[in-house]
């Protein structure tokens, strides 16, 4: 089994089996398989899959490549997600190699066997190849469908059903503000009375892979709702964004909208309409209000949070000192705070600081922060606007 994976290594590096490149590749909804041979095939047919190329030799032994969403992108953020399900007819032992191309192993491998629920990958099992632009994985599987996944998939329709219950339970309307480049609903979910002086604007999800942002803002929202509930944001008008980019995260892209920008480098310009729209959203709730808080959740490879120097803001020099005096003293390792991060890159917090002279906030979960651990930093980030807004 070994002496068929070096062998297909080999033959790779030669360009002999056709996976050399970074071609453009056909959406994720492809129904055909990838790639099969006898007893075994690979699919990525389903809402969040990668961008993938095959090759199956037999049931014990595949290559999965993994490429960005674009040909050429030297400039793409690092972030080389991959999603695929393996089908094999009977249960048995398959090495499966992840092949980067140009790239480097970022994320730990999670496995969602038929029947049961998402796992990591034992590290026992992962062998790093060469300069960490391979990654062999070594495992026994069952017969049927296995999902192996940089992160656990999260779709469109997961984000939906969780922005509906959450409104539901909170009282938020959702406001669709707009429409993606394919025609997906951008939505917000809006609450507080028209006549608040202030505002609170927090997003999510501007790049596909960032699942444990994305559940540190879920958090977040549910303790704001939470508040809004028992009056304690009376003064405020709430405007929560669960998914900036929804066509990134159903095809499967590492960074980028179906436009081949990076949203959260568009944000002086505003050229993609989930930009434009989101962009207008928040202006038109900004009128006749101070704009008191605005945070972006992302994932990066360690949790930190982004900001602007003290002094510099009209508005959020006390709920910095506030988060991070509770981000100190409940998390361990404590974030890194690090001051004008790309500030003239078009990022979110830096319009943020020219729009409405705010703090603005990128705060990032570790990638392999776990789902409680990603659920406290959200609830902390929370608790530090409320005790802030309880000074008001």
């Amino acid at each position: 089994m070994t002496l068929h994976i070096r062998s297909f290594l080999a033959a790779l590096a030669a360009g002999g089996l056709g996976l050399t490149g970074c071609a453009t590749l056909p959406p994720a909804a492809e129904t055909a398989a990838l790639c099969r041979a006898e007893g075994v095939s690979l699919h990525a047919d389903f809402p969040t899959a990668g961008q993938h190329r095959c090759l199956a030799r037999s049931a014990e032994a595949v290559i999965v490549r993994t490429d960005p969403e674009v040909a050429i992108a030297p400039w793409i953020n690092p972030s080389p997600w991959f999603a695929f399900d393996i089908e094999r007819e009977e249960a048995g032992p398959v090495e499966i190699v992840l092949d980067y191309g140009g790239y480097r192993h970022r994320y730990e491998p999670r496995i969602r066997r038929p029947g049961e629920d998402w796992q990591r990958v034992d590290p026992a099992l992962i062998e790093v190849l060469e300069e960490d632009n391979r990654a062999r994985l070594t495992l026994d599987l069952p017969a049927g469908r296995t999902r192996i996944s940089a992160q656990p998939t999260y779709t469109p329709a997961d984000v939906a059903g969780w922005s509906a219950a959450f409104a539901n339970a909170h009282g938020f309307t959702s406001v669709e503000y707009g429409r993606s480049l394919e025609g997906r609903p951008l939505e917000a979910l809006v609450a507080g009375p028209a006549d608040a002086g202030r505002l609170l604007v927090a997003l999510t999800r501007q790049h596909p892979p960032e699942y444990s942002g994305g559940r540190a803002f879920e958090a977040f929202a549910t303790a704001i709702g939470e508040a809004h509930d028992g009056g304690a944001l009376a003064g405020y008008r709430l405007v929560l964004v669960p998914l900036a980019n929804p066509d990134g995260m159903a095809n499967g892209h590492w960074r980028l909208n179906s436009g081949g920008m990076d949203l959260n480098r568009d944000w002086f310009e505003a050229d993609q309409p989930e930009v434009a729209a989101l962009q207008a959203l928040i202006r038109r709730e900004a009128e006749g209000r101070d704009v008191e808080v605005f945070l972006d959740f992302h994932s990066t490879r360690r949790t930190l949070v982004y900001n602007p120097p003290a002094g510099i803001a009209a508005r959020g020099d006390a709920l910095m000192a506030e988060m991070a005096a509770r981000f100190t003293a409940a998390l361990d390792p404590q974030p890194d705070w690090i001051e004008g991060h790309n500030g003239d890159a078009g990022t979110s917090k830096a319009w943020a600081l020219q729009t409405f002279g705010v703090a603005g906030l990128t705060v990032e979960l570790a990638d392999e922060a776990s789902v409680e651990e990603s659920h406290a930093v959200g609830r902390l980030a929370a608790e530090a606007v409320l005790a802030v807004a309880a000074d008001h």
